[in-house]
């Protein structure tokens, strides 16, 4: 993997990285780096989308890791908007965790990983890949639902958000095998060819 192919996933990496280092802040620092914790997560989230207005400034379609994932237009601009509603999240939170008696940093690493799991899932030509940022994306969500685990009704919303996810995921990984059973691939540009060679009908590019 060459230097441009690493500054194009940067987008996706940099609030994965991001996350990891807001967890060693916490750990280090304990709940009086929860500030710091929010402070460097706003940073994060910052350089991810500074990386993604120079991607999109330089206007290319790229496909990446053996063309699992696309870098163009329309996936940095869905990575923006997740990146906007994040930043606002954080900002929001802070006041508002410390007054339910949860200011904990793993909150902000959790939102960090949500938004690589959402922008892998926007830049996804693989359902494999679909499936990997969905998880991560949906992990991280379970754990934000029961994230004031003293009272129970967050504890009750995520247990059931937990077991409809789990359901949904049996449901996604069924129909992907389907798909890999009919047309023998897991890649979209792949499985659309082979449908419409069997349908007789041409193919319309993604």
């Amino acid at each position: 993997m060459t230097m441009n192919d690493l500054a194009a996933l940067l987008p996706i990496l940099l609030p994965a990285l991001g996350g990891l280092w807001v967890l060693v802040l916490v750990a280090l620092l304990g709940d009086r780096g929860v500030r710091w914790a929010a402070a460097h997560s706003l940073v994060m989230l910052a350089l991810s989308g500074a990386s993604a207005m120079i991607l999109l400034s330089q206007a290319q379609r790229r496909e990446m890791l053996e063309g699992a994932v696309l870098i163009d237009a329309q996936g940095l601009a869905f990575h923006l908007v997740f990146l906007v509603i994040a930043m606002l999240t954080i900002l929001s939170s802070v006041s508002h965790l410390a007054g339910e008696k949860a200011g904990h940093g793993e909150f902000y690493a959790l939102i960090l990983f949500a938004v690589s799991g959402m922008t892998m899932m926007a830049s996804s030509l693989n359902l494999l890949v679909i499936f990997l940022g969905l998880e991560t994306l949906s992990i991280s969500l379970y754990v934000l639902a029961g994230f004031t685990r003293e009272r129970v009704y967050a504890i009750e919303g995520a247990l059931k958000y937990f077991l409809l996810g789990a359901f949904s995921t049996g449901f996604l990984l069924y129909g992907i095998a389907l798909f890999y059973g009919v047309t023998g691939r897991i890649d979209l540009q792949g499985i659309a060819a082979r449908l419409a060679s069997a349908r007789d009908v041409p193919l319309d590019p993604l």
